[in-house]
């Protein structure tokens, strides 16, 4: 839905013709990051520092497919994005995720099927806080992304526990940055402008 509204040729040529090979560094890069922090929760143990088994999970997937894609200094970037990473949970105390990687699969409307993978879902006693793994440099542009507001509707509608809060950790600068928590009519509505537009583009 982002990459429609962001470049509709793009779209075109990722899930209409569905052209394979478009990546580029900073994709690839994005995905090593967040293939390393998939690994570390599967380490992650309370007995052990979390800095051995970042490493751990960060040597192992290095010399993975993907991990031979990147440069040296990518490379470098992806260390200093994984120690913010643990960084960030020290410095806001997050505690060990509830879930991560959750795929998700529901109607929005009887036409609209949304299928989707959220980064991480945090247990509080007020409900679940909601989190999505940003490598870019900025988070201007996530302003009007709706796709946190699409996970906390997946769960909510799947769950049945209320979503308290949303946010993304920005793996570049240390910080969090919340996300308001709009109601599903918002997003629904939103959805189906994109869905008609998608469905009346020329183009294909």
């Amino acid at each position: 839905m982002e990459c429609f509204e962001n470049c509709r040729r793009q779209y075109k040529l990722k899930y209409i013709d569905k052209i394979r090979g478009m990546g580029t560094p900073a994709l690839f890069l994005g995905r090593f990051v967040h293939e390393v922090l998939k690994d570390f929760e599967v380490l992650r143990t309370s007995e052990q520092k979390k800095s051995h088994m970042m490493k751990q999970a960060y040597v192992s997937f290095k010399r993975s497919k993907i991990g031979r894609k990147l440069t040296s200094l990518q490379l470098k970037e992806a260390k200093d994005m994984l120690q913010c990473f643990i960084f960030i949970e020290d410095k806001y105390k997050l505690t060990i995720p509830y879930k991560s990687e959750w795929r998700f699969k529901f109607k929005v409307t009887p036409k609209i099927l949304m299928i989707g993978v959220v980064d991480r879902i945090d247990k509080t006693s007020e409900g679940y806080e909601v989190f999505d793994y940003k490598t870019s440099k900025s988070h201007t542009y996530l302003k009007k992304s709706l796709q946190l507001p699409v996970y906390k509707m997946a769960i909510e509608t799947l769950m049945g526990v209320p979503v308290v809060r949303t946010a993304y950790i920005m793996l570049r600068s240390e910080a969090i940055v919340e996300k308001e928590l709009l109601t599903s009519e918002v997003v629904i509505k939103h959805i189906a402008q994109v869905y008609e537009a998608i469905l009346s583009e020329r183009e294909w």
